[in-house]
């Protein structure tokens, strides 16, 4: 999820709980004055749940643009969203779609999609956390138990998690 990525801000689901203040979302970590964590794997599980059919429509979506390679907020790539065979009314249902499940951006890996839930640092040394849709990369570290409690620590990872046919939260640490 970090691989291309630069700069990225702080960003939460909306509705989550962090340290016991409901957030909608948070552009930097200093605008709640203590160290931010990522969301916990239940948080996310229920955020797909109570989304489950945008997720699907966003599936739909970028399996029909197959141009589109990456979508966030406030960028695209191709950087013109023609390039991306885009029209502005498209990408303003992408943007939608996004902010409806509590997401910053999207992946293309082939026909694997990365939705990228909460991410914070830089490429080089930060972390994300979010949702994988379709096989899984090899190599890929498959976790049985939760990824907050196998991710814990400073380490660089990459670690997935099955929690639906299909459908993997996955956890990246560079």
């Amino acid at each position: 999820m970090l691989r291309k990525m630069a700069m990225v801000a702080v960003v939460a689901l909306p509705g989550l709980v962090l340290g016991g203040a409901a957030v909608r979302s948070l552009s930097s970590p200093s605008a709640i004055g203590w160290p931010v964590t990522l969301p916990d794997d239940a948080a996310l599980i229920t955020n797909w749940r109570a989304h489950r059919s945008t997720f699907a429509q966003l599936v739909a979506m970028l399996q029909q643009d197959e141009r589109l390679q990456r979508l966030g907020e406030t960028w695209i790539e191709p950087a013109d969203p023609v390039n991306a065979g885009l029209t502005p009314e498209r990408l303003a249902v992408y943007r939608r779609l996004m902010r409806d499940a509590g997401l910053v951006g999207v992946a293309r890996h082939g026909a694997r999609f990365e939705f990228t839930a909460f991410a914070s640092g830089l490429a080089v040394s930060g972390a994300a956390k979010g949702y994988t849709f379709g096989a899984l990369p090899l190599p890929a570290d498959e976790m049985s138990g939760d990824l907050d409690t196998d991710g814990a620590g400073p380490r660089r990872m990459l670690l997935y998690r099955k929690f639906a046919p299909g459908w993997w939260l996955c956890l990246e640490r560079s």
